[in-house]
């Protein structure tokens, strides 16, 4: 019995009313968004899923969205105040696409992008928070954010939380905290990335050209708050590299002579892209929304769902007329864009629907694999010519 651990975080009961539900089913809200399922509970928030399966709902008790506020984990603007049988509730909204859930539950499973833009969340939290204990959170992967619960659970190192991630479902859980782990809090990108190599993650050899914590104001002009910051990496290949920010967009750089290349194909060609100079190169620089995809091929994170699964299918087509030649197997997928971005362009010919297949198949999904029925008419979209 002494291998034998419990995962406390599921189980503190801060009273003896903890039983109903704050909001009921088919609860509606003003612009439509109706409850759905409720997916998980603790006693001072609730999570759902909304009845179309769009969105992740999170409803808090009032006082632990104010702790939240205060401590500039997220704006105020995020959060949608809720009267309810109960009091006030305040409510945070994410497509079912990113990452909404207790910290504990994370699983990367095998997905790069996945640890990364963990990585950038604990990154992010700890310029905010660097005494809470995160292993109660909440990742709310729109922000960037590990949302802290503040409870009584005791504090394990943020490279023990990660590691927890990186361990398949009957691994036991890491709870050393720091001083036992050897280190002074946080998680370095160097021990990030060899966590990941000795789980035999292809971990990328090129250095992100931009660190966490660095300011993102010139890059988007206005488009965003002032004060914001890149919270860490997401995808550093050759070609490009993706960061997570504190906002709700994501910064992609292009290597400019991938980018030139681009441009001379129609997939590039209707869209203006800006130069910046970065540790003596030049880059070029769009910022795209997090709520569409922006992701590997070959690296997945988003989760699809029939729509945009068929978006996908359309990129497929729409990109194969473009470069007739492109190996899309590895393609950067840019949703905004309805295009991918191949890095080579002339591999020969693919089976495109293999490619798309593989992607029906495996997802990741936002809540369920598809239907057989919608798979094969997603699937004749993307083998299409017309």
């Amino acid at each position: 019995m002494s291998d034998f651990i419990v995962n406390e975080s599921n189980f503190i009961i801060e009273d003896d009313l903890y039983e109903s539900s704050f909001v009921p089913e088919g609860f509606m809200l003003p612009d439509g968004i109706v409850f759905g399922e409720k997916l998980d509970e603790a006693p001072s928030w609730e999570l759902y899923l909304s009845e179309d399966l769009q969105f992740r709902l999170l409803v808090v008790k009032e006082a632990l969205a104010e702790q939240w506020v205060d401590g500039h984990l997220i704006p105020q603007s995020a959060l949608m105040p809720m009267e309810l049988k109960d009091g006030v509730f305040y409510l945070l909204i994410s497509p079912s696409s990113l990452k909404l859930q207790r910290l504990s539950q994370c699983r990367f499973n095998g997905s790069l992008r996945y640890a990364f833009s963990f990585y950038s969340a604990l990154q992010h939290t700890r310029t905010l928070d660097a005494e809470h204990s995160l292993r109660d959170g909440i990742f709310f992967e729109l922000y960037s954010v590990i949302l802290p619960c503040y409870t009584l659970v005791p504090p394990v190192a943020d490279r023990a939380l990660f590691r927890n991630a990186l361990r398949g479902k009957n691994d036991p859980e890491l709870l050393l905290s720091s001083e036992e782990m050897g280190g002074s809090g946080g998680l370095a990108y160097a021990s990030c990335l060899k966590d990941l190599r000795d789980h035999d993650y292809a971990v990328p050899k090129e250095q992100p050209l931009l660190e966490s914590g660095e300011p993102v104001d010139d890059f988007f002009m206005g488009k965003v708050k002032v004060g914001q910051i890149i919270t860490g990496p997401l995808c550093i290949r050759r070609q490009y590299q993706i960061f997570d920010t504190s906002t709700d967009y994501y910064v992609l750089l292009i290597d400019k002579l991938w980018g030139d290349a681009l441009l001379h194909t129609t997939v590039l060609s209707r869209i203006t892209l800006n130069t910046v100079p970065l540790n003596g190169r030049a880059v070029y620089v769009l910022t795209l929304p997090k709520r569409q995809a922006l992701e590997a091929l070959d690296d997945r994170s988003f989760g699809y769902d029939r729509h945009s699964m068929m978006d996908l299918a359309q990129a497929v087509r729409r990109t194969r007329a473009a470069v007739p030649q492109a190996d899309l197997r590895d393609g950067l997928y840019v949703a905004k864009l309805g295009m991918i971005l191949p890095l080579t362009f002339s591999a020969g010919s693919y089976d495109d629907g293999k490619v798309m297949w593989d992607i029906i198949q495996q997802g990741p999904f936002s809540s369920a694999p598809l239907m057989q029925d919608i798979a094969y008419d997603i699937l004749s979209v993307a083998r299409s010519s017309d």
